[in-house]
């Protein structure tokens, strides 16, 4: 089971509607879907929890930027000892269409320096990422100026629309019903 759904994103207003914060935009819909707790300052960002069909999920923002978020995601897991595979990681993926979004459990950071810093911390690849679309410039010199701008109109009605699809299917994770959850994803 899920027990542990973090939005990746750099902190402040500055970054909050950009590209690189489509994680954070996802989780943030989820919890605000649910009758979560106040949010609370912790090891490192912000959380707060909530109720999915009987289970508790954490929910976790970093209070550091992209590159360095992994630390605080790690130390918040393990004071709460929630294993890797207990945890689920929102992110923008360049290698995605605006509109798709992935689910995987495993494997390496694809060039994402939010999930390269997660596998360092939590020392363990195993956890679960949720890739959300975003595109990719066509020049590749320019991917870190595309990430840290706002999308197009068009491309965040279809990172907005996904994400507005795949919000309702979350609580599956929390449960551990992962080929549903997939199935769902899937044929949306």
């Amino acid at each position: 089971m899920i027990k542990l759904m973090c939005g990746l994103g750099n902190p402040g207003n500055n970054y909050s509607n950009t590209r690189h914060n489509a994680g954070r935009w996802l989780i943030n819909a989820f919890t605000h879907q649910l009758n979560t707790t106040p949010v609370k300052e912790k090891k490192g960002g912000y959380w707060c929890s909530g109720e999915a069909n009987g289970n508790t999920i954490y929910f976790f923002e970093s209070a550091a930027y992209m590159n360095e978020c992994g630390k605080s995601i790690a130390d918040f897991a393990r004071y709460y000892k929630i294993k890797p595979d207990e945890i689920l990681i929102a992110y923008d993926e360049l290698a995605l269409a605006p509109g798709t979004i992935k689910l995987k459990q495993g494997g390496g950071s694809n060039g994402h320096n939010g999930i390269k810093d997660c596998i360092k911390h939590i020392e363990n690849p195993m956890f679960y990422r949720l890739k959300i679309g975003i595109g990719r410039p066509f020049d590749a010199s320019m991917t870190k100026h595309y990430v840290l701008k706002s999308p197009s109109i068009s491309e965040k009605d279809l990172i907005c629309s996904a994400i507005d699809d795949v919000v309702p299917q979350l609580p599956l994770l929390g449960q551990g019903q992962f080929q549903p959850f997939m199935h769902n994803l899937h044929t949306r």
